[in-house]
């Protein structure tokens, strides 16, 4: 058996249309709160993620290939809103790689992602808000000495983060914007009513 290790970042920056001048109660530092929904809108398809708990859930990423072998990677993701700093904080420290034989993972990898997403403070007349955001990835495991001959095994790896991190940005950056004006229009309501 050998260690295979390997890590990835990424950076983030979007806006968010949150309106002129702040109104009470619809600013996305209160949107970032309901930490709940914020991955459900980050990972959008019901059927790959079940609620574990406040701010916990189980997702099932897309398919990812490792040679010739297909697998879903599956993790738990925690979420919580940080008061003081005014950040989203996302902690992943399990995976599952439902899929690969066992001859392949002996034993579980080890995973650990961190992530925040917080807003700039606002424009005095600003419609837009930008948010930026940050997460880091680090993945250890043992991989059968026959793997470790062939060539691009870190290479594969690296890919495969790079991939999942990828996928993450796109649905932060494509659904989150659209949830938070829906968002303001239900709580726009539910304060009407």
């Amino acid at each position: 058996m050998a260690r295979v290790s390997s890590e990835a970042g990424r950076a983030t920056a979007f806006q968010v249309r949150e309106g002129r001048g702040r109104r009470p109660g619809l600013a996305v530092e209160e949107y970032l709160q309901d930490v709940d929904r914020v991955v459900c809108s980050t990972f959008p398809d019901a059927s790959r993620r079940k609620k574990l708990g406040v701010g916990r859930w189980e997702v099932t990423l897309l398919s990812q290939n490792f040679f010739t072998f297909s697998f879903e990677p599956v993790t738990v993701i925690e979420s919580t809103y940080d008061l003081e700093s005014g950040a989203l904080c996302i902690k992943v420290d399990q995976l599952d790689l439902r899929g690969l034989p066992a001859s392949i993972v002996n034993s579980q990898p080890r995973l650990e992602v961190r992530g925040r997403l917080r807003p700039a403070q606002p424009a005095s007349e600003g419609e837009f808000r930008q948010l930026t955001g940050r997460v880091s990835m680090k993945i250890d495991f043992d991989l059968p000495m026959q793997f470790m001959q062939l060539p691009g095994v870190s290479e594969v790896v690296q890919g495969i983060l790079e991939s999942i991190l990828s996928r993450m940005e796109s649905n932060l950056q494509s659904y989150l914007p659209e949830d938070f004006i829906t968002w303001q229009q239900e709580q726009a309501d539910a304060q009407k009513g």
